[in-house]
């Protein structure tokens, strides 16, 4: 929601250019918001917060990486580096801070908002799924991290978790014991006391797909594959949501996950099951219900406050539809 993700985009816009001036300026615009890190009053999730920051860091290093042979930021590599490992070990302090501020011992804490009567959430938008999902792609990128001694934060995480493969499994198997055996679904929050009615992607199962099949990659003797084949009964069976047709906490947000589900065991159900939902979004008596929708969140009945943006509206819908397509046209525009 903030500054990250337009420098991001104007950084990826000066290397495809080839425009090296037009590049550093966004870069060092970009670097220069992990001074942001040291204001104890800002957010921490995935959305508003220090972990979106982290995300934006960890795609331009993905990016850096797919050109390496055709183009060389190598100071600027080596900088961005050096803050991603910063900012990823200040993501762990801060939850170890808040564990120790609520005397909770059974996960890393992340409170949103954390100036207005903060909420533990477990989702992927405001609460530790998202954050460790983000963890977790670091490591994927920087696999050393799991070895990596930071003066600062490692005495911290071996006082509590020894090291830091077992702060994350300890935290990946916490979220796992909150599922909800009869759906499939997570709670909204990080003791498991409120319901589970919501199928988004900023709560419930939807983006712990997303985290459960990275987990699995790192760390595959867990087998915690399982944990999002579980939560496709409830993809399936709520998917149709009449927030609307976005990512955030629409059907766009489904479809994500139930791809994400095929491309990670290639079982076709899944595809079947995405197109289905997808139809949701075209179909005229589902729309009808959408366009009726009372949110008393929302500005407008049925209609988001962003129609048109990745988050709410059109612009990830329209993504989603072309994501999906390829999956049957491969490279066929």
């Amino acid at each position: 929601m903030g500054d990250s993700g337009i420098y991001l985009f104007y950084c990826i816009y000066g290397i495809e250019t080839k425009n090296n001036k037009y590049f550093t300026e966004y870069f060092n615009k970009l670097i220069n918001l992990k001074n942001l890190g040291n204001n104890t009053e800002l957010e921490l999730e995935l959305l508003y917060g220090i972990a979106g920051y982290l995300y934006s860091l960890l795609f331009l290093k993905k990016y850096l990486l797919s050109k390496n042979n055709v183009i060389s930021f190598t100071k600027e590599e080596n900088l961005l580096n050096k803050i991603i490992k910063e900012i990823f070990f200040e993501l762990i302090k801060k939850g170890i801070d808040n564990m120790n501020l609520y005397k909770w011992n059974k996960c890393l804490l992340y409170p949103f908002p954390l100036n207005d009567d903060p909420y533990l959430y477990l989702g992927a938008a405001h609460g530790l799924i998202g954050v460790i999902y983000i963890l977790l792609c670091a490591i994927k990128i920087y696999p050393d991290l799991l070895a990596y001694e930071d003066k600062n934060i490692s005495p911290l995480i071996k006082n509590k978790f020894e090291n830091l493969q077992n702060l994350l499994l300890i935290n990946l198997n916490y979220i796992k014991s909150l599922q909800i055996k009869s759906t499939g679904n997570f709670p909204d929050d990080i003791e498991g006391k409120d319901s589970d009615e919501k199928v988004h992607f900023c709560h419930g199962c939807v983006g712990a797909v997303h985290l459960y099949l990275l987990a699995d990659e790192i760390f595959p003797s867990n087998n915690f594959k399982d944990v999002s084949i579980k939560c496709n009964r409830c993809l399936w069976e709520e998917g149709l949501l009449y927030k609307g047709n976005g990512i955030c906490h629409g059907m766009s947000g489904i479809c994500y996950s139930l791809i994400r589900l095929y491309l990670y065991t290639k079982d076709e159900l899944y595809l079947k099951e995405a197109f289905g939902i997808a139809f949701g979004t075209l179909d005229p008596k589902i729309q009808k219900l959408v366009s009726e929708y009372v949110d008393p969140q929302r500005k407008a009945k049925g209609i988001p406050d962003t129609p048109y943006s990745l988050m709410e509206g059109d612009g990830g819908l329209l993504i989603m539809y072309y994501d999906l397509i390829s999956l049957v046209d491969g490279d066929n525009d």
